[in-house]
């Protein structure tokens, strides 16, 4: 399901609990769009050593998660459950 947001002002009251006493202020709510990612493509690499081990440098695949990798971090998990 698709969902719009938009950026807005938020108002706070905060009160003493013992006196109150109250202030108030406000700040934005900044809604900044998620990265448009891609379906990872499936990356090969060789055992060369017949040993079953290989070694893949893992920010090689990021150009393929999203067209332009410039200005993002990646992190990387054994898990889903890891990186939530």
């Amino acid at each position: 399901e698709d969902y719009t947001t938009a950026s807005q002002q938020i108002f706070v009251r905060v009160t003493e609990t013992e006196t109150g006493c109250f202030s108030f202020t406000s700040f934005d709510l900044i809604v900044n769009e998620i990265p448009p990612l891609q379906d990872g493509q499936t990356n090969f690499v060789c055992d060369l050593n017949d040993d079953g081990n290989a070694s893949f440098f893992l920010p090689f695949a990021e150009n393929s998660i999203i067209d332009d990798a410039e200005g993002f971090s990646f992190q990387y998990f054994e898990t889903l459950a890891d990186a939530e």
